[in-house]
């Protein structure tokens, strides 16, 4: 048991209570699925403003973080859950779209990470980043960090294990005793003594060993063993070397084009690359059908007229259709199907540095949804390949059909 607020006993297992009892200004909680990570967040920030409230402290103003809305969602309802009664004085927002608590003259605001140059603030109180390992570092190094300094407040980083990130950073801090201002806790699933271990296992019989060590056993994965895409940052790298006047885009002719087209809230995103697999430009929007097909045309235009790789699954295939009698030097294909090859091929791109990803703003973009690209393993045994929940993979499927019309083209049609 714990105290909350001073008033409230509340029911922790042992390793939140480390965490709770922990006085370290940053605290990291790197843990496996279910052992507690959301619930311990909420009553650390519903204990922070209600000191504040308490002590009459103004003005109070604590910041939940989230990668996405979708990841923020459930955790508006703990707190609508787990605050106790009368604690809310006001709700702003909804469920779906959440916005902001008041308890009293303090506030809880939520946020999210997606685009990190929005988070600016001055004077908050203290910062809960939620999934921290699919967030990007500069929301953290760059927005957040600095608008704790005015009152020295703390944060907490929390989330399963995402590879070796700036999240694995400020957890091995909090192991060195050199960093005495952080601390790190957590461990795996089978510390939350309120989960049944046959219902774990059963989870675990339907997961790959390195998705077994990375979400139940809260394990840092090194790149090659836990990510689908290895060498990202190397064909970053290789790109700015080659181009570093122009954010690592080439100025040689584009030789194909790959586009995932977007519906509803997803980004349409053309992705063009040279004979080498040197990229070229990218194009990401959101549009209508009718001005998609026209921005296309345009990119078709102004590129030379390569040839397209089209996602035409789904309501894609009758742009795509479309497209094909106005002109366009386009193929469809049908990524729904042909998603694992698909991916494997970028995969085996990438690795191989045969296709590279420039460095700018949309060049980040994909950057960070190819660390973040994750698969699962179903029920029948079978790979299935996906963004995390609540973000996109646009910019993956559309680098993953460039690398496919790339790699398929007859090699002398690649050759200077």
């Amino acid at each position: 048991m714990a105290r909350l607020g001073g008033a409230l006993d509340i029911r922790l297992h042992e390793g939140q209570i480390d965490a709770w009892e922990s006085e370290a200004r940053f605290k990291t909680i790197a843990a496996g699925r279910r052992w507690g990570k959301s619930e311990f967040g909420v009553w650390w920030a519903l204990e922070k403003a209600r000191r504040d409230q308490v002590e009459r402290v103004s003005p109070s103003i604590g910041w939940y973080v989230a990668p996405t809305y979708k990841v923020a969602r459930p955790v508006w309802r703990k707190f609508e859950r787990l605050a106790p009664k009368g604690w809310i004085t006001k709700m702003i927002g909804t469920e779906r779209a959440p916005d902001a608590m008041d308890m009293g003259h303090v506030r809880i605001e939520f946020k999210t990470a997606e685009k990190p140059e929005n988070l600016v603030a001055e004077g908050l109180r203290w910062v809960w980043i939620d999934e921290a390992g699919i967030v990007d570092e500069r929301v953290w190094s760059e927005s957040l960090r600095p608008a704790l300094m005015d009152f020295k407040g703390p944060a907490l980083f929390s989330g399963t294990p995402k590879g070796h990130n700036w999240f694995h950073k400020v957890w091995a801090y909090g192991k060195d005793p050199e960093y005495p201002s952080y601390a790190s806790f957590g461990g795996p699933s089978f510390e939350n003594p309120w989960l049944e271990e046959s219902e774990l296992r059963s989870v675990m019989q339907d997961l790959v060993p390195r998705l077994v060590k990375q979400e139940i056993f809260a394990e840092f994965l090194r790149t090659d063993e836990g990510e689908v895409f290895q060498k990202v940052k190397e064909a970053q790298l290789a790109a700015q070397m080659m181009f570093p006047n122009t954010s690592g885009y080439c100025n040689h002719p584009t030789f194909c084009v790959g586009v995932d087209l977007g519906f509803r809230v997803d980004f349409t995103v053309a992705y063009g690359v040279c004979r080498h697999g040197h990229p070229t430009g990218i194009s990401r929007f959101q549009l209508p059908w009718p001005n998609t097909k026209e921005r296309l045309h345009m990119i078709s235009q102004e590129t030379g007229r390569p040839r397209f790789f089209v996602d035409q699954s789904g309501v894609g295939l009758p742009i795509v259709q479309d497209l094909e009698r106005e002109g366009l030097r386009i193929e469809g294909v049908e990524t729904g199907a042909r998603k694992i090859p698909l991916i494997d091929g970028l995969a085996i791109a990438l690795n191989n540095l045969d296709i590279l990803i420039p460095s700018d703003e949309d060049g980040a973009v994909m950057y960070n949804e190819l660390i973040s690209f994750g698969f699962e393993m179903t029920k029948a045994g079978n790979i299935r390949y996906n963004a995390p929940e609540g973000m996109h993979d646009d910019c993956v499927i559309a680098a993953a059909l460039a690398a496919y019309g790339l790699l398929n083209a007859p090699l002398a049609a690649r050759l200077w």
